[in-house]
């Protein structure tokens, strides 16, 4: 059930070809732009542990990691 507090980022995908263009940047701020108008508390998703370009896409926008020790790491993004 989706909750009017959190905007869950199921996968921000982008093809080898389109990598190190900015492209997941522009994925992520439109995002962060649609739960802004959506009136969301915060945002998160869960990445894998090594997926450390994601990581750092990620943490790169402000995103706090949870559980750094999981082979699945929660990522979380407050809105203000």
């Amino acid at each position: 059930k989706w909750s009017k507090a959190r905007f869950h980022i199921l996968s921000v995908a982008v093809s080898p070809r389109g990598r190190r263009r900015g492209i997941g940047s522009a994925l992520l701020s439109e995002g962060m732009i649609e739960a802004r108008a959506r009136d969301c508390a915060f945002m998160d998703a869960a990445v894998a542990a090594s997926n450390s370009a994601s990581l750092g896409l990620f943490t790169g926008f402000g995103f706090e990691i949870l559980d750094p020790t999981a082979s699945s790491i929660q990522v979380k993004y407050i809105l203000g």
